[in-house]
């Protein structure tokens, strides 16, 4: 498992503090205080329907892959997958979980540091947890090295309800794709609000 911490330059303080988040007991803890909830429940579901159909040898960018929580569903495809996390603490217990066709490394999302173009790219649970113009910079990265990103996004609503943190926009979405990219999926997940989206080239 490659350990460079990469830098962070140019980003908002935002996006400084969700990489300090996810450090020591937070790393340690982060699937035990989120797997019981709907919400997980639901990405769980609505992710492994997106990738239900894709052959074995697909290539998949997890990032940020957390602790590895997809692992033993890519295991059970058999896809090809590169799992990057700027998260040492993160990247950690994901290793305890990778297998053969899983590789884990340092890495970060607006400095994805490989040649390869993967088949599909996918991020969940980060997007709203940084401002537009470093989820802008984060796209063109992910655009950069992949066919297909999925990703998980809340969205705004006209009469926002319950826990609501930190939406975006879907034309935030439009705006950063390059040319010949378009939004190909677009669904919820556990809320109407919270949506699991696909985008192509």
């Amino acid at each position: 498992m490659d350990t460079a911490v990469p830098t962070l330059e140019g980003l908002s303080d935002k996006a400084h503090r969700t990489a300090a988040r996810y450090l020591g007991k937070d790393a340690l803890t982060y699937e035990f205080k989120r797997a019981h909830k709907p919400k997980w429940a639901g990405e769980d579901r609505k992710v492994k329907e997106f990738l239900r159909d894709l052959p074995p040898g697909t290539s998949v960018l997890d990032i940020p892959c957390g602790t590895g929580r997809f692992f033993p569903f890519y295991r059970e495809r058999r896809f090809k997958v590169l799992a990057m996390d700027i998260s040492p603490d993160m990247l950690a217990e994901a290793d305890k979980h990778a297998a053969s066709n899983i590789r884990v490394e340092m890495g970060s999302i607006f400095n994805i540091e490989t040649c390869a173009i993967f088949d599909v790219i996918l991020c969940i649970r980060f997007l709203n947890l940084i401002e537009a113009d470093d989820l802008k910079r984060a796209f063109d990265e992910m655009q950069r090295v992949g066919r297909r990103i999925i990703f998980t996004l809340r969205v705004r609503q006209p009469n926002p309800t319950g826990h609501y943190h930190s939406p975006h926009s879907l034309s935030l979405i439009e705006e950063s794709l390059l040319p010949g990219w378009k939004i190909s999926r677009n669904e919820a997940a556990h809320q109407e609000d919270y949506r699991l989206i696909e985008v192509s080239r």
